[in-house]
C-alpha cells in the first residue's frame, strides 16, 4: 500500500529521517515500526517513533556517534540525534519464552519475522518513509479499517509469551475504542491468572495509561468480570457500580481515578497499602492521599473543623479531589456532606488565593511551648479562616482562654 504519512511534520521527523538515510546509505533496510504507523494511519500524532532495521546492533552502534544499548541482547539501540532519541531495533524472531516475558532465543531476521513476533495486528505495520510504502504482513490494515483488535497468530500463544500483553489488550482497547475479535476476547476471559507473574512496576505503568485513555469505560466491566483487578490485587473485591470517571483535568488523573475506585469498592481497606503495592513514587502517594481524602474519609469530613478543611484547600491535590467530590452523586448521598463541602469552598473563595497569613505566630504566644503551642497555632488559624475573629488580639485572647500554659520541663 502506498500512502504518505505526515512523518516530516512530526517533532521527531528530522531525527527519524537522519537515521533512516544513514542506514540506507550503508545498504541497510530501515522502516518506521509498530505503534507510530498505527497512530499516523488513525490521524494521530504518536508520542514515540521507533525504527526497525536489517542492521545488527553492532552495525547500528558503529554508524552513529551517540548510542545507548538499552536492550542490545534483543537488538534495541537508542540513537541520539541532537536533542532527540530514537529506538532502533534489528529485525528479529523470538522463541522459547522462559518467564512470561523474556525469550530464551533471539535471532536476527526479516521484516516478516519481526512482524510475526509482535502482539496485535495493528501494531505489526511498517512504513518505508522514502517510498511511502505501508508494509503489512499480518492483516493490520484491515483490522484498522474494521476497528478491531486482534492478536498476531493465536492469542493464547501471544499471552503465554509475554503475560503483560493481557493488560496491553485492555489498554489498547481503552485507547483506541476498538473491539476485540472473538478469539482475543475468549483468551482474555480465561488467562487473567497469568498476570501474577508481571512485575508491579509494569502493572503500574499499564494501569496508569489505561485510566487516562478515552475509551476506558469499555474495558472497566471486563476488568471486574474476568478477575483482572482481583488477580492483580489479591483480597480485593472491585465492583462495576462503584466506578465513575474522574472529570477534572489533573496530571495524576489516572492515579486518582483508580484510587477512588479502590476506595469506593473497599471502604474498609487501606488506601496507603494499595498505593504502595503499585510501587508509586513518594510524590505520587502523597498526591493521591491528598486528593482521595474526601473519598476514603468521606464521613469523617464531619469531624475536622471547617477551618481545617479550608486550610487544606490550598493543597492542589486535595483541592482536585474536593472539587470532584462536590459534583459526584455518590458523595451527595452522604447526609450533610455536600453542605459542609459547599461551606468550606465558599470560605476558601472568600480568603484567596493566595493563602492568607495567620494573624498569630509563635512569638505572639510566649506563654505556650511544645505541642500546646503548635496545636494553639493550628486551631487559632482554622478559626481565623472560619471568620470567628476580627483581628490578632481576638485570636490571642481566645488562645489564652482555651489553652493552658505549660512550664518548661526540668533538665
Amino acid at each position: 500500500m502506498i500512502r504518505e504519512l505526515p512523518l516530516a511534520q512530526h517533532p521527531l521527523g528530522d531525527a527519524v529521517f537522519s537515521i533512516y538515510h544513514t542506514l540506507n546509505e550503508k545498504g541497510h533496510t530501515a522502516v518506521v515500526a509498530g505503534g507510530a504507523v498505527r497512530d499516523f494511519l488513525l490521524g494521530g500524532s504518536p508520542k514515540d517513533i521507533d525504527i526497525a532495521t536489517s542492521a545488527t546492533p553492532a552495525q547500528v552502534k558503529n554508524l552513529f556517534r551517540k548510542t545507548v544499548p538499552v536492550g542490545q541482547a534483543f537488538g534495541v539501540i537508542l540513537v541520539l540525534v541532537e536533542s532527540q532519541s530514537i529506538e532502533v531495533a534489528t529485525f528479529r524472531s523470538e522463541s522459547s519464552y522462559r518467564d512470561g516475558r523474556h525469550p530464551e532465543k533471539v535471532q536476527w531476521g526479516t521484516p516478516e519475522e519481526d512482524a510475526a513476533r509482535r502482539d496485535f495486528t495493528v501494531n505489526g505495520l511498517f512504513y518505508e518513509p522514502e517510498r511511502h510504502e505501508i508494509w503489512d504482513f499480518v492483516g493490520g490494515l484491515k483490522d484498522l479499517g474494521d476497528r478491531k483488535l486482534r492478536a498476531i497468530g493465536r492469542a493464547v500463544d501471544r499471552f503465554s509469551e509475554d503475560h503483560l500483553r493481557i493488560l496491553r489488550a485492555y489498554r489498547f482497547r481503552a485507547q483506541l475504542g476498538f473491539a476485540w475479535d472473538e478469539e482475543l476476547a475468549q483468551a482474555l476471559s480465561q488467562q487473567s491468572a497469568l498476570l501474577t507473574s508481571v512485575s508491579r512496576e509494569r502493572v503500574r505503568d499499564e494501569l496508569l495509561r489505561l485510566f487516562t485513555a478515552p475509551f476506558r469505560d469499555q474495558v472497566v466491566p471486563h476488568l471486574v468480570k474476568w478477575d483482572v483487578l482481583a488477580t492483580l490485587f489479591p483480597g480485593s473485591d472491585w465492583t462495576v457500580d462503584t466506578y465513575s470517571r474522574w472529570t477534572s483535568i489533573h496530571q495524576e488523573l489516572a492515579l486518582f481515578e483508580l484510587g477512588r475506585w479502590f476506595v469506593r469498592s473497599m471502604p474498609q481497606a487501606s488506601l496507603p497499602d494499595f498505593l504502595r503495592h503499585l510501587k508509586l513514587s513518594r510524590r505520587q502517594v502523597q498526591a493521591a492521599l491528598a486528593a482521595l481524602t474526601p473519598w476514603f474519609d468521606l464521613h469523617n469530613l464531619q469531624k475536622p473543623s471547617l477551618g481545617e478543611i479550608v486550610d487544606r484547600l490550598w493543597d492542589e491535590d486535595f483541592r482536585a479531589g474536593f472539587l470532584e467530590a462536590r459534583t459526584t452523586q455518590w458523595v451527595n448521598s452522604a447526609a450533610g456532606t455536600v453542605q459542609r463541602l459547599n461551606e468550606a469552598w465558599a470560605l476558601y473563595q472568600k480568603w484567596g488565593p493566595p493563602k492568607p497569613d495567620p494573624w498569630v505566630k509563635a512569638g505572639d504566644l510566649p506563654f505556650l511551648q511544645g505541642p500546646s503551642l503548635g496545636e494553639a497555632l493550628r486551631q487559632g488559624y482554622w478559626r481565623q479562616l472560619e471568620g470567628h475573629f476580627q483581628n490578632r488580639d481576638e485570636v490571642v485572647a481566645w488562645i489564652r482562654q482555651n489553652f493552658t500554659a505549660r512550664a518548661p520541663s526540668a533538665g
